[in-house]
């Protein structure tokens, strides 16, 4: 398996119940793997055969078994991952949000990714009636 969480749980539940060997394969392992078989691109097909073929031929594979701790642990680390990932996407599209609604042409022109920070080191506000805007003198 390559997940371990959500509709899978189901699977492995069943099948370890059943006392079948389950091993556990990050999707890290089987997209690194999956370079080594031919076929065409990333399809579940190959998917399923690069993690059965994996499973079958390594042996430093650790085996889930129910209430290990290496799954819970993992378990929660996919999903405190999954919430982070949720969390930024959020902020991404909250400040596009804004700026189409503030500055249309700036959201343009800005490249709102989900890689790297999303900081705004300054803006610019128009001056207060009356007062001189920063760095402008009134006498002058």
């Amino acid at each position: 398996m390559d997940i371990n969480h959500g509709g899978a749980a189901l699977l492995i539940g069943l099948l370890l119940s059943h006392d079948q060997p389950m091993v556990y394969l990050t999707g890290l392992a089987v997209h690194q793997a999956s370079a080594a078989y031919r076929g065409q691109g990333k399809t579940d097909a190959k998917d399923a055969f690069v993690i059965a073929d994996q499973a079958r031929i390594r042996k430093d594979l650790g085996v889930l078994r129910p209430g290990d701790e290496i799954a819970v642990d993992l378990k929660i680390l996919v999903r405190h991952r999954t919430d982070l990932v949720n969390d930024r996407t959020q902020q991404v599209n909250r400040r596009r949000g804004q700026l189409l609604e503030i500055f249309p042409a700036l959201e343009r022109s800005l490249s709102l990714t989900n890689k790297g920070p999303l900081l705004l080191t300054g803006y610019q506000t128009p001056p207060r009636s009356g007062a001189a805007a920063p760095g402008v003198s009134r006498h002058g």
